[in-house]
């Protein structure tokens, strides 16, 4: 969980650090940053949810089968 939270702070914090020197709003880097942040981190949560609930089943079907 720290290194996720790690992975989550970089990029705002790039972001925010940054001289920008577009045109547009510099405020909408910045929150496009954060969906991007926030989508990558939800990713990230997943795939580490899917990765312990696929080794819990693998390790629950592997004791079912010495029940018999």
């Amino acid at each position: 969980m720290l290194g996720l939270g790690l992975f989550s702070m970089w990029q705002p914090v790039v972001v925010a650090q940054g001289n920008s020197t577009a045109k547009r709003d510099p405020h909408w880097g910045w929150i496009l940053a954060m969906i991007v942040q926030m989508l990558l981190t939800l990713l990230a949560i997943v795939l580490i949810f899917a990765v312990i609930l696929g080794g819990l089943a693998a390790s629950l079907s592997r004791m079912s089968y010495g029940m018999y």
